[in-house]
């Protein structure tokens, strides 16, 4: 519908890029663990956090200058990935996430359709954009059969926000969305 909407054509083609995930979370990890302790909230209020995020900062948040060069370079190979795909390409159509909605407290899934998502977690498609330093957006494409709202995320080239905008605009004229969540 999107694409018949904005005058586009879609392509299926399979591609495979890098777990942008696995270069993005050491690198966020110690800038959010240096952050807390200048702040002074790490390690003095950790246990005030939420476990997800405290535990998440407790394996991320202290990688060795080997992990930290070693994501910084997975970081820089996603980037070319993504500069290559956008060469011939002017969007990356995704789901939000790989799995319909879960608990915001969590536990994020560790299984996603039958596959382990320990490296990926659920927000792998959103990761790929973060690490490639390329805009995205998310728009409501609907709800599961369980009534769960279903996100599409938009990816383009680098600094094409103002495409992005123009498509998520077009979706809401085209399909309308909710102003009130389900009940």
């Amino acid at each position: 519908m999107l694409c018949a909407a904005a005058g586009c054509e879609l392509s299926s083609e399979p591609r495979i890029f890098s777990n942008a995930n696995t270069a993005v979370a050491p690198i966020i990890g110690h800038r959010m663990r240096s952050r807390l302790e200048h702040l002074g909230v790490w390690p003095a209020h950790a246990a005030d956090m939420a476990d997800g995020p405290r535990e998440w900062l407790e394996r991320h948040g202290c990688p060795t200058p080997r992990e930290y060069g070693q994501a910084l370079a997975l970081r820089a190979q996603v980037e070319a990935e993504m500069a290559d795909f956008f060469s011939d390409h002017d969007l990356l159509l995704t789901p939000t996430v790989a799995c319909p909605a879960f608990a915001a407290a969590g536990p994020v899934p560790a299984v996603i359709d039958g596959n382990d998502a320990s490296a990926t977690g659920a927000e792998a498609f959103s990761m790929l954009a973060n690490a490639a330093w390329v805009p995205a957006i998310s728009v409501p494409a609907g709800l599961t059969r369980d009534g769960l709202p279903v996100g599409l995320q938009v990816i383009g080239r680098r600094w094409s926000d103002g495409l992005l905008l123009r498509l998520a605009q077009l979706m809401e004229s085209v399909q309308p969305w909710p102003r009130n969540a389900p009940l």
